[in-house]
């Protein structure tokens, strides 16, 4: 690559030329600059938008070095780095690493705003990711999460954890669910407060060491020798992002029936993948995509094996006493009870497509479903 064609592709390096020091004078020159830019008060902290080009104007160089490599070579011998909390990476390992942060902090977002549309918030979700999408990128202030994301997604993810391995019941389970929900977490509009770069920058460094505070806490926390086992069993599951998806399934149905509302939004669900069918649109559900339609056309008839059904969950539950197959066994029952009221296809259609889903999250498969019981081959 050309000096030109790296100006091009990277503007913070514009008529800056390759460094001619090591790696570690770099790093102690850049940290140097930087902490005197900072006492000056040209710049309010190590984050602060511009410090980084400023420090590097001052050098007069961009660092660039072999991909793990500490000496300066000359230009075409080496590889652009970026600085990062004042460290150098190579360029072919940031962007994977930050394509993989962005994924993780995506999903950890699209949980919380699926738990407060369950909760009853789908309104204020909704204005809350037009509001956040829709700020300026320019400016001194910013919309920022008040639960922040990154503290949310430790809090979740160890309550998925600890109650997929069995470690807590189901009233606890729900308990610190209701707790997580009423920080109201992710886009809802009431999480949502604008701040200045500055208070923002901070406010991640202090969300930085509230999450470590409790990694430390989680790590020296006494635990009797069947938590330690059940949590490790979990932790070293290959099955342990499928199970973790289901949980997850399990808490937004919680959340709907809490507030009332879980009939319908099962049925509304169903309707909608009736229609989708018609389009062949598909909808992620764990590991793979199970076409809308195939769920919508097996109807009660197929999806419901009443008693047999339910007799078959129930009988692998006292046998493995996993966690999810005694959610799946209540569900069948509640559909089989139903299936014989006044309520009848109402509620229990809807209840069959969700244990469909819980299945299509835990059981790898190939090809569309094939009938109420096909596990996914």
């Amino acid at each position: 690559m050309q000096l030109q064609d790296i100006w091009e592709k990277y503007p913070v390096y514009d008529d800056l030329v390759p460094t001619t020091r090591t790696k570690k004078e770099f790093k102690k020159l850049y940290k140097e600059i930087q902490q005197k830019l900072i006492e000056l008060g040209e710049f309010p902290n190590k984050q602060a938008r511009g410090l980084n080009r400023a420090v590097l104007e001052e050098i007069g160089e961009f660092p660039y070095w072999p991909k793990g490599g500490k000496n300066p070579v000359p230009l075409g011998e080496g590889e652009v780095h970026s600085m990062s909390a004042g460290e150098p990476r190579p360029e072919s390992k940031r962007k994977p690493s930050q394509k993989a942060a962005l994924d993780k902090r995506t999903k950890i977002l699209n949980e919380a705003d699926e738990l407060m549309t369950a909760a009853g918030f789908e309104s204020e979700v909704v204005e809350g990711k037009r509001l956040f999408s829709n700020q300026p990128r320019t400016g001194t202030t910013a919309l920022d999460h008040v639960y922040e994301t990154q503290e949310f997604g430790f809090d979740y993810n160890r309550l998925k954890e600890e109650y997929a391995s069995g470690v807590i019941d189901d009233v606890k389970f729900k308990t610190r669910l209701d707790e997580i929900v009423s920080r109201k977490p992710g886009n809802i509009k009431t999480n949502l407060k604008l701040e200045t770069e500055a208070d923002n920058y901070a406010k991640m460094n202090r969300t930085r060491n509230v999450v470590k505070d409790k990694n430390l806490a989680e790590l020296y926390k006494v635990r009797d020798a069947d938590y330690t086992t059940k949590m490790n069993a979990l932790l070293k599951s290959k099955n342990k992002t499928n199970q973790l998806n289901s949980i997850h399934q399990y808490a937004k149905q919680s959340l709907l029936a809490k507030q009332g509302n879980y009939a319908s939004e099962l049925v509304n669900t169903a309707a909608k993948a009736a229609k989708a069918g018609k389009t062949g649109k598909v909808i992620k559900t764990g590991i793979g995509l199970a076409t809308l339609g195939s769920l919508a056309a097996i109807g009660p008839a197929g999806a419901a094996l009443g008693a047999i059904d339910t007799a078959q969950r129930t009988n692998k539950y006292r046998q493995t006493g996993n966690r999810l197959d005694g959610i799946q066994a209540w569900l069948s029952g509640t559909s089989t009870a139903t299936s014989a009221t006044g309520i009848g296809e109402v509620v229990s259609m809807p209840l069959d497509i969700t244990n469909l889903l819980i299945d299509a999250a835990r059981y790898k498969r190939k090809g569309p479903i094939k009938g109420s019981r096909a596990r996914f081959n």
